[in-house]
């Protein structure tokens, strides 16, 4: 063993400091690839990385819990692959077997461990939904997909039948609701962002037979660039959210969960819409697109 170290030292010092750089950045390479392995395989194998203590609000069966993911579709991540590396741990589709993907495996890891009674997700590619529907299926989950992009994602809620019954599910496109404002020749027609749906779903808890109305949604985002039209798009959300739990004329008050991607920060102008339903005269200011240039974003509070 001495001999094959003396033997190896002496090759080494044999070579110029050119070839050392080469044998160095090559042994480098070699340790990033490792590193990358253990990597990819604890995220497979390791337990979920949050622990949130959860207080109850009477007892379990006065609960019910919602769970919401952007679970990232392939489509942009194939447009930008520099963005969302490494690749073979982003993408699910790309997999002879999607049910087979790090992330896959993980996502449904981490459900089974939560238990939840509803699941929101957005970016869900139209073939990933099957696979999706097949897998939770079999933990007693239903589920409806929309997609917008022109099919090639969009929104998927799934519920637990043991907890819940779907009574009716409703959707609307941007450019439905914005037709009943506004004359869509002022709009583009092709405009991606306005290709995007919402989803409302009304449960029916299966023990008391009380009512929920869930909402799933993904807000534009656009690099903050048109926070005017992204405050238009929630405004319309809110309002159509309204008269969908008004129709069912329930004796009382119809609770409702809103949940999804926001594309927003809670000190954005945006926030405030959600959660007081006003905006600020400061606020106003920020969403006039003339004065908002990016990528300059709304200073957080002190």
């Amino acid at each position: 063993m001495a001999a094959a170290k003396s033997k190896l030292f002496v090759i080494f010092s044999n070579i110029n400091n050119k070839g050392r750089l080469v044998l160095l950045l090559v042994f480098v390479f070699v340790l990033l690839l490792l590193l990358h392995k253990v990597r990819h395989s604890d995220m497979v194998k390791s337990e979920p990385v949050f622990r949130r203590t959860l207080k109850r609000v009477r007892s379990s069966e006065d609960e019910f819990c919602l769970v919401s993911y952007n679970i990232l579709a392939d489509m942009p991540v194939r447009a930008n692959p520099n963005g969302y590396l490494p690749l073979p741990m982003v993408e699910k589709l790309k997999e002879p077997d999607p049910k087979t993907s790090p992330r896959h495996r993980q996502l449904m890891k981490e459900i089974t461990w939560l238990k939840p009674d509803i699941i929101n997700m957005q970016e869900v590619d139209t073939p990933y939904f099957s696979v999706l529907e097949e897998e939770l299926g079999q933990s007693g989950f239903e589920g409806s997909h929309e997609p917008h992009f022109k099919g090639k994602n969009g929104l998927a809620t799934f519920y637990n039948t043991k907890k819940f019954r779907l009574e009716k599910i409703v959707t609307y496109n941007f450019n439905e609701l914005l037709s009943r404002l506004f004359d869509l020749s002022q709009f583009d027609k092709n405009n991606k962002f306005n290709q995007r749906v919402v989803i409302f779903s009304h449960l029916i808890e299966v023990k008391t037979g009380k009512s929920l109305v869930v909402a799933n949604l993904h807000s534009m985002f656009g690099g903050w660039r048109q926070p005017d039209m992204q405050a238009l798009q929630i405004s319309l959300f809110l309002q159509q959210l309204h008269k969908f739990v008004a129709s069912l004329q329930e004796d009382s008050s119809v609770p409702w969960v809103i949940s999804g991607d926001f594309n927003t920060y809670p000190y954005f102008p945006l926030y405030d819409i959600i959660s007081t339903g006003n905006v600020t005269d400061e606020g106003l200011e920020r969403l006039n697109p003339n004065k908002y240039k990016y990528p300059q974003v709304v200073p957080k509070p002190k």
